[in-house]
This record gives structure tokens, C-alpha cells and sequence, in this order.
């Protein structure tokens, strides 16, 4: 297990930056991490790079942290990629991971290659806010601020404890962050049960217009850029709703496809118990969990629907 504390000795200047489109593991991860080194290490300057993410993260403490990666240091001492499986989904903050004195890939994707110089990758774990969190060995230095953060990480990708990922150390994470003062109940409703109308009203649009297929075994939804216009609906506004498409009755596999720039196409991979949706994301360049992955592709919507289609029966023929 790597030691923060000698990773951080003597440094100046660190920058910490999650995957593009940032989820709550990936913003609660950088922002529980950045409190925790603001402890140990009180003279270090460190910044935060992410992408927009949802409002509803943003009551988190450290939130004037965040930084654009045109405004980071180019030349930082320590650069920690948190929750990114592959340098390249780091996006604009690529760069300056490229010109770091050090760089640390604090991460729990299966697909991830270790592709820093110092790599702390635990596959197993429910969460990077999981892993970030054991390697915070100072205990006492681990304030309500950042105990918010973490436990809102693990929720999200733990699906508030209910995928398989959630363990015994998933569940005593958590509770230790819960007496060091998490707002466990601010944080689900915050994030989990609040929606705004625009959430809603696309969650509303992509049930709607789902299709199902293999029997029933597929559910998946595709929001072209005319349909996410036609809500005012951002990318940001799109979390959850492949979870929602897999449960329905019947569904082992779900699957999102929205637009992100013309022809190019995002999707959001959701499973049940039978199948490995990395599989899928995988021959598409992408990635994630067994669970739950993600991989883009291009073409026109028909095109890109497809070949997920393709993929997916044929990993459910091996499940027959």
C-alpha cells in the first residue's frame, strides 16, 4: 500500500484530477483526497481538475478548489489520477499528468493497466473513494469535510450498498466515515433521491422511448443531441438512468446511448449478476466494471446502436 505521506514529502505544488464526465466516485474521491492532503501536508498548494459535473455534489466542502486544467500548474510536483482506468480519460488535464515530476493512479477499474509511475489499483474495491480512503492512515486527520466526500464516493458506485462490489471492508469504510462525522442521510437525499425537473423530464423521455430486446434480457435508450436540446438537458443530467433501464423485470443487461457531439456517441453500460458489461465497453476502447462501464463510439445512432446490440447478444449467448 502506497504511503501518502512520502509521496507528498518535500512536494510544492500537486494537482489531483478525475475521469472526464466525473461521477460522484470520482468528484467524492478528488475532493475527499485533497481535504485529507490539505491535513498531513498543510503547506502543499493543490488544485482539482474536473469537468462539470452534477449540481448535487456541489454542497461538498473544497468545491473553491476546483480548478479549470488551463489554470493548474504545469509543471506540479505530484500528480494524482483518481478513478481514471486510462491516462488518456483524463482529458484535459492529460497534459499536465504528461509533465509531472511524479505521477500516482489511485484507481479501482479492472481495466485499469497501471499507467503511472506509482500505482495503487484495487479491482475488488467497491469505490476509488474506497481505496482512497485505506490509504488514509492518520484516522484523526480525517475531518467531517472529507468523511462527506468519501462516503458520498462509495454510495454512488456501491449503489448505496447494493451491487455485488460492496463487501465487508465496503461497509466498515463507511461506517468509520460515519463517525468521523458523514452526513449519511444529507448525502442520499441530496444525490440520490432529489432530481430537478430537467433530470426528471429526460429520465422520463429515455423510459419512454425505450426498447427492449433478446427476449426481454436488453433494455436500452438513445437520446440523440436534438432530444437533449429539446429538454435543455446536459450530460450531467443523464446519471442514472441506465441503472433505472436495468431495473426492470427481466433485464440482465441496459444500456444508454446519448449524443455528445455530432456522431459521436456515449455509452453507459448497466448489468445484473450474469453479465460482464467490461467485456463490452472493451471491444469499443472503453472500460469500467463488471457491472457497470462505458465506451464511445461514432457513426450515425443506427450504427452505433448495432454494434452495442451485437456485443451484447453475443455475451448472452454464452449465458444461455
Amino acid at each position: 500500500m502506497i504511503d501518502l505521506n512520502e509521496i507528498v514529502k518535500g512536494a510544492r505544488r500537486a494537482v489531483i484530477a478525475g475521469h472526464v464526465r466525473p461521477d460522484g466516485d470520482a468528484v467524492g474521491a478528488c475532493i475527499g483526497l485533497m481535504l485529507y492532503l490539505e491535513q498531513i501536508a498543510p503547506g502543499l498548494e493543490i488544485k482539482v481538475c474536473l469537468e462539470d459535473f452534477s449540481d448535487s455534489f456541489r454542497f461538498l466542502e473544497g468545491m473553491d478548489k476546483i480548478t479549470p486544467p488551463a489554470l493548474c500548474p504545469r509543471r506540479c510536483d505530484v500528480f494524482f489520477a483518481v478513478d481514471t482506468a486510462a491516462k488518456d480519460r483524463l482529458g484535459d488535464a492529460l497534459p499536465l499528468f504528461e509533465e509531472a515530476a511524479l505521477t500516482v493512479c489511485i484507481d479501482h477499474h479492472i481495466s485499469d493497466p497501471g499507467y503511472a509511475m506509482i500505482n495503487e489499483v484495487d479491482a475488488d474495491a467497491s469505490s476509488a473513494s474506497e481505496v482512497v480512503c485505506r490509504l488514509m492512515t492518520e484516522t484523526g486527520k480525517i475531518t467531517p469535510g472529507c468523511a462527506n466526500a468519501l462516503y458520498l464516493g462509495i454510495v454512488h458506485d456501491s449503489g448505496q450498498f447494493n451491487y455485488s462490489c460492496t463487501s465487508p471492508d465496503t461497509m466498515r469504510m463507511a461506517a468509520m466515515l460515519m463517525e468521523k462525522g458523514a452526513s449519511y442521510e444529507m448525502i442520499i437525499d441530496r444525490t440520490f433521491r432529489e432530481k430537478t425537473l430537467t433530470e426528471q423530464r429526460i429520465m422520463g423521455a429515455a423510459l419512454a422511448n425505450s426498447v427492449s430486446a433478446f427476449g426481454g434480457r436488453l433494455l436500452y435508450s438513445v437520446l440523440d443531441g436534438e432530444t437533449l436540446q429539446k429538454y435543455g438537458a446536459a450530460h450531467k443530467d443523464l446519471d442514472g438512468i441506465s441503472s433505472q433501464l436495468r431495473t426492470t423485470k427481466g433485464v440482465d443487461v441496459s444500456f444508454l446511448l446519448s449524443e455528445s457531439e455530432p456522431g459521436i456517441w456515449k455509452a453507459s453500460l448497466r448489468a445484473g449478476e450474469k453479465v460482464d458489461v467490461n467485456r463490452v465497453a472493451a471491444v469499443f476502447g472503453g472500460g469500467g466494471h463488471v457491472r457497470a462501464a462505458g465506451c464511445t463510439l461514432t457513426g450515425s445512432a443506427a450504427e452505433a446502436e448495432a454494434q452495442l446490440k451485437e456485443q451484447i447478444g453475443l455475451l448472452l449467448q454464452t449465458q444461455e
